[in-house]
């Protein structure tokens, strides 16, 4: 990707904060994307946020926002928030020192899993099947944890691993790309073993369970574009618990992608850029046709005032959409880029707009079809 064919800028510099904040003040961007960056553009952009960075150029981040980041990486907020949905997570401490946490391993007995928060690959990370391993594999997760935050698990070697990958949009649209399951079962890292897609043993109905849980997950920590988790089964029952989550693109992405032929890294950026209706509205516009856009988030681009000839930040009802159809008459509305809310809407605003239609082609008011569009 340093090739200069990729982008219009490229630069080869230390990925830390104090040449990104240099880049970031002389190209004055408007967006910075951080899921597609790997584990370190994670951290980067987090960094660049609780350091004011991105606040001070006024440059938002796009597709999967920070909070959305912080929810997934940091230990103790993603196991919080597991338990506020109710989905099963191995029973945990977190750790930010080496003494609070031996205990934790001596009343649980060993083997225990560590797991280090904001790390690539799971370094720092493993199981420890003595308290001399454990203050070994301690010592060196919070180190590498830019946070220097761990937690430990009860351990469940000897579960199936399996992984989703799920794509979202900005409106909560999602759909599973495919699930790969590890051949190795829990206790193996996933980097360090071999993983299949699709799944070879899972019945319909742990395949179904996963997979809603997975869906579950990626709408309440809130990613938009694709994201992995990570499950464990137990091979003899229906019992299961979330281990962790990328909300990025990561290497399990490269292999659903290639198993599947989704697009997904292409498919994460479209997403993060809006909202489908943006380039709906470009082609239009290119055709020489007026738009409209009625939007009521503020954080996608299709809110930008510059993307369409006008703009409507209003809610996206029955109500407040068809006084918008009154007001500027157009001469087609197009649904299907507004995700679910506005797909809801299509019965009705056909009936509404084709009983309108009638009541000004009566008047004469009807224009000519091609020159005007809504698009949601």
């Amino acid at each position: 990707m340093t090739d200069k064919e990729v982008a219009d800028k490229v630069y080869i510099e230390p990925l830390t904060i104090e040449f990104l904040e240099k880049v970031i003040e002389k190209e004055r961007p408007d967006s910075l994307l951080a899921g597609m960056s790997g584990q370190t553009g994670l951290n980067i952009a987090v960094e660049l946020s609780d350091n004011g960075i991105l606040e001070k150029y006024n440059v938002r981040v796009i597709g999967t926002s920070i909070e959305a980041i912080k929810k997934g990486e940091d230990r103790e907020l993603f196991r919080n928030l597991m338990q506020e949905i109710n989905q099963p997570v191995v029973e945990s401490a977190i750790a930010t020192d080496i003494a609070g946490r031996l205990n934790f391993a001596s009343e649980r007995g060993y083997p225990v899993i560590v797991r280090p928060a904001y790390t690539m690959g799971g370094s720092g990370g493993g199981i420890a099947e003595t308290q001399d391993e454990l203050v070994e594999i301690l010592e060196l997760g919070l180190q590498l944890s830019s946070i220097g935050q761990i937690i430990l698990e009860k351990s469940i070697k000897g579960w199936k691993e399996i992984e989703y990958e799920v794509m979202r949009d900005g409106n909560g649209n999602c759909i599973t790309i495919c699930n790969m399951e590890n051949v190795d079962l829990v206790g193996i890292h996933t980097g360090d073993g071999i993983v299949v897609a699709l799944s070879r043993t899972l019945s319909d109905k742990e395949y179904q369970m996963l997979r809603n849980t997975s869906i579950d997950i990626i709408n309440n920590v809130g990613i938009e574009g694709g994201y992995n988790v990570q499950l464990a089964l137990s091979p003899k029952s229906f019992e299961y618990a979330v281990i962790e989550i990328n909300p990025r693109v990561s290497r399990s992405s490269a292999l659903a992608s290639k198993a599947t032929g989704y697009p997904i890294a292409k498919v994460t950026a479209k997403t993060a850029l809006g909202y489908a209706s943006v380039y709906s509205v470009i082609a239009l516009r290119k055709l020489g046709i007026e738009t409209i856009i009625v939007n009521n988030n503020p954080e996608t681009i299709s809110t930008d005032f510059d993307i369409s000839d006008r703009l409507y930040f209003e809610p996206l009802t029955e109500e407040e959409v068809f006084n918008i159809v009154e007001k500027e008459n157009p001469d087609g509305v197009i649904l299907q880029f507004g995700g679910q809310t506005v797909i809801k809407l299509a019965k009705v605003l056909k009936e509404k707009i084709y009983l309108y239609t009638e009541l000004i082609l009566n008047k004469w008011m009807y224009r000519r079809i091609g020159k005007n569009s809504m698009s949601f």
